[in-house]
């Protein structure tokens, strides 16, 4: 029994032996496959070029009225009397078009009348328009007024009438001397007052600077010899003047070259005139001193056909025009477009017709270029009511 016992286990061992070298070996497992590169990344696509802005509307064409509005002062007045002559000239020489006068107490308020499109041409004076124009006095800050210049026209002096027995050769006699020049209200002969004072160095701390409420109560004071000097615009045919002078009562002095050129570099609304030797009795020799000029002035958005129309009739049709009035006589050119005299920039239609008479020069082009830089740099016009 113990025997076949040893016998089975032998044969039980042999066959698990044969068993295991009859089986295949296994196969050793396979190495691991490298990572994978980690895949390149791809290069930023270039951001999309913005779309171009859309170009702006066209601006629309200006409306052009068929019924000009010519501003004026009060009627009845000189200015008023010449823009009705305007109003006639253009009504009877400009195709497809009328005009009328619109009275105005003072062409203070004809910036605010150009911009609302009230007026479309005005009869105003050098003093006023290029305050407008140039946001000066109660006009800074408001832009450059929409006007532009046809011509300027006649002048009015603002130099200083002296009593003959005052002593006063120059303005810079008049320290220490009354001087009647103010009238209550009057931006203009503030002005006036405030630019000779500049010019000579003085103050109203030397010179006794009187007002006056009417042309009778200066004519009266000059005539009895209780004030030295007194200012007033005058013209060359001025009929206070001519009683004044008629009477030896006045004399004629004149500005001193370095005072007129720093009065007209702080007053750019004054410009530097001559009243001729013998304009009134007694005047033996020039006045040469500052004054302002009158203007006719046009919306600066007025096309320029239309304003070259205007011109042209004005001045191929001169002499019906200045036969409405003797004042229109000074809008005569050359000298209505003189360079050195124009305040505010001309008008493109008013330049046109110029250059085509040969009266726009390279002195005029250079002083228009300067005008309008300046009134450009301003910005638009916000009126004041």
């Amino acid at each position: 029994m113990k025997t076949i016992f040893i016998i089975a286990s032998m044969v039980m061992v042999l066959s698990l032996l044969a068993l295991g070298f009859s089986c295949a070996q296994p196969t050793p497992a396979p190495a691991p496959a490298p990572a994978p590169a980690p895949a390149p990344k791809p290069a930023p696509a270039p951001a999309p070029k913005p779309a171009p802005a859309p170009k702006p509307a066209p601006a629309p064409a200006p409306v052009v009225p068929s019924n000009l509005a010519v501003g004026t002062k009060f009627m009845p007045s000189t200015t008023y009397t010449i823009g009705v002559a305007v109003v006639k000239v253009i009504s009877k020489h400009v195709e497809g078009v009328t005009a009328h006068a619109a009275s105005y107490a003072t062409d203070s308020y004809f910036a605010d009348g150009f911009a609302k499109g009230l007026i479309h041409l005005g009869i105003g004076t050098s003093h006023t328009t290029v305050m407008q124009v140039h946001g000066l006095d109660k006009w800074k800050g408001h832009g450059s007024a929409p006007m532009r210049l046809i011509a300027t026209g006649p002048p009015y002096f603002l130099g200083v009438l002296a009593n003959p027995n005052s002593g006063i050769n120059t303005p810079a006699d008049l320290k220490g001397k009354k001087w009647m020049v103010i009238r209550p209200g009057s931006v203009l002969l503030r002005d006036v007052a405030d630019a000779t004072l500049h010019g000579y160095g003085l103050t109203k701390d030397n010179v006794n600077v009187m007002e006056h409420s009417s042309s009778a109560e200066f004519v009266a004071a000059m005539k009895e010899g209780r004030v030295d000097a007194m200012g007033w615009p005058y013209t060359k045919a001025a009929p206070w003047v001519e009683e004044l002078a008629t009477q030896g009562k006045v004399a004629f002095v004149s500005d001193a070259p370095e005072a007129l050129a720093k009065i007209t570099e702080a007053y750019p609304m004054f410009s530097v005139m001559t009243l001729p030797a013998g304009t009134y009795k007694g005047q033996d020799k020039d006045q040469t001193t500052y004054g302002i000029l009158q203007t006719l002035d046009v919306h600066a958005d007025l096309p320029a056909d239309l304003v070259y129309a205007i011109t042209a009739a004005l001045y191929d049709n001169f002499e019906e025009w200045s036969g409405y009035h003797a004042d229109i006589k000074d809008f005569a050119l050359p000298g209505a477009i003189d360079a050195g005299k124009i305040g505010i920039p001309v008008h493109d239609g008013a330049i046109q017709y110029y250059k085509e008479k040969g009266l726009w020069t390279a002195e005029h082009e250079a002083r228009q270029k300067a005008l309008l830089e300046k009134v450009k740099a301003l910005g638009p016009y916000k009126p004041l009511t």
